[in-house]
């Protein structure tokens, strides 16, 4: 790659390059096997996807994605191969403004650095792309997928799950912005929301000319891209240029994928490598499948963001686009770990399970991925009870008894396990026959519908005795349609 630099420089041209195919193809093998070896990572992957880009436009999806995996392995206290990439990717879309993908590749990587280290001083003479921050929401999720005519029907049979994952969803989704697939289910879900979801969506400047693209301008506010013609890695890199000019932080970002094709499967990528949690639908097929065989490493949570697979069931999807994450929750912090102490507790009393795993034990032993799990599960919970007319308050002499009803109790139990279920894949368990807390292995990582009901049971009994566990911290949970005024006080601890 040193010897191609300085030949660039040189000559002030890549016209050069073709004669060196063979030289370059070897020279993909041997780092190829280096980054086999874990060898000079992430160095390596970027000088990979240097070279498939000097290989031709038919190399550019190929190198984007190799891009993608460097940078999800670079750290903010190690940037030098990253600056080095954009320098020179830099000099190649200034030498060649006809090669669309090399400027991609480009503007992928100012996107990396600002990821990675957005507040360090920017390299000189390294020009940002043009931003335009997006409108500040309560949330922001990227929702990506097929949207190729030929897979409508398929995409179609996903509506009404993300109708109930969405169903109290405030804030902005992002998406293609046309009529088609998965983009037009987000446009859908925005106007039937009455304006609690605001949809977004990147168009490149020219649509496709076969037809098989519609603009949706009713449902969505559009944003044209320089790109095209037709969807390329554009679209979905200059929304992460607008989210980082926003100020909003990669971690912070959720994107469900359904199925997709080759833009899609960047778009997965892109996302992960930045820093975002990326959920793709299990069985949904084509590049939602493809992502995780390709990145196996990425799901056992190294540097950046995280990959997860989740089952196509309504409830872990709404947990996993973050519901209680801008919830106004009421329960101050000290008072979570204090219920979660009890509901603890009290599952120790039950001996659900009768063998002394990692999950049976007392609080102060417990694994933290274990404590954390119990703390979730009262963070929760006020969103859960939000969603179904319910709130918390501190009480002065005894709580009240919401008298949840059957349905109610059987609503909520199902919101609770999806919220189990986003909690457990998210820290890395796995769906199996055999449970294994130590090996992180679940039977029970499945949706609502195939769950056992004896397992069902335990969700309702969690439910059920949540009055309980708050009143033991001094607060009672209450109906929002009773008006009865009750005093406030400071929460009332019993002895």
């Amino acid at each position: 790659m040193g010897y191609i630099r300085c030949k660039v420089l040189e000559t002030k041209s890549v016209s050069f390059v073709p004669l060196l195919r063979p030289d370059i193809e070897r020279a993909i093998k041997r780092c190829e096997e280096l980054a086999a070896a874990d060898a000079d990572l992430p160095r390596t992957l970027y000088r990979i996807a240097g070279f498939q880009l000097l290989l031709g436009r038919e190399q550019a999806n190929e190198s984007l994605a190799m891009l993608a995996r460097a940078v999800y392995w670079t750290t903010e206290n190690a940037t030098g191969p990253l600056l080095q990439a954009l320098k020179d990717i830099s000099e190649l879309a200034r030498l060649d403004a006809s090669r669309s993908d090399f400027e991609n590749a480009r503007r992928f990587l100012v996107a990396a650095l600002l990821a990675k280290c957005g507040k360090s001083k920017w390299p000189k003479d390294v020009a940002q792309p043009e931003m335009d921050p997006l409108p500040i929401g309560k949330r922001l999720v990227i929702v990506a997928g097929g949207c190729d005519t030929s897979y409508d029907s398929q995409m179609r049979s996903f509506e009404g799950l993300l109708e109930r994952a969405f169903a109290d969803f405030e804030g902005i989704v992002v998406s293609g912005g046309t009529m088609q697939g998965i983009s037009g289910l987000v446009g859908k879900m925005a106007k039937k929301s009455k304006g609690r979801i605001r949809a977004i969506g990147y168009l490149p400047k020219d649509l496709p000319t076969a037809g098989t693209a519609t603009k949706d301008e009713k449902r969505f506010a559009l944003r044209r891209t320089d790109g095209g013609p037709g969807f390329t890695a554009r679209e979905p890199i200059q929304n992460w240029l607008d989210i980082l000019a926003t100020g909003i932080r990669p971690q912070d970002v959720r994107l469900l994928g359904i199925n997709g094709g080759s833009v899609a499967g960047l778009e997965y990528r892109i996302a992960v490598a930045l820093g975002a949690t990326v959920g793709v639908i299990e069985g949904s097929g084509r590049e939602a499948e493809r992502v995780v065989a390709d990145w196996p490493a990425v799901r056992l949570q190294g540097p950046s963001g995280k990959l997860l697979v989740l089952p196509a069931d309504a409830m872990t999807l709404r947990a996993f686009l973050g519901a209680s994450e801008v919830e106004k929750n009421e329960l101050p912090t000290n008072t979570i770990e204090e219920a979660a102490r009890w509901s603890h507790q009290m599952f120790l009393e039950e001996q659900r399970y009768k063998n002394p795993d990692a999950v049976m034990q007392p609080w102060p032993k417990l694994r933290k991925d274990i404590r954390q799990s119990n703390l979730d599960q009262f963070t929760y919970l006020v969103s859960i009870l939000h969603s179904q007319g319910f709130d918390v308050r501190p009480f002065a002499d005894a709580p009240t008894d919401p008298k949840f009803t059957a349905s109610e109790v059987k609503r909520m139990g199902e919101m609770e396990h999806g919220r189990w279920n986003a909690e457990r894949l998210g820290g890395g368990w796995k769906c199996s026959k055999q449970r294994d807390p130590v090996k992180k292995l679940s039977p029970y990582l499945v949706p609502w519908k195939d769950l056992e009901p004896r397992i069902r049971q335990y969700d309702f009994r969690n439910v059920r005795r949540w009055p309980q566990v708050l009143a033991e911290v001094g607060y009672e949970i209450y109906r929002r349609s009773d008006k009865t005024d009750r005093k406030q006080s400071r929460p009332k601890r019993r002895k």
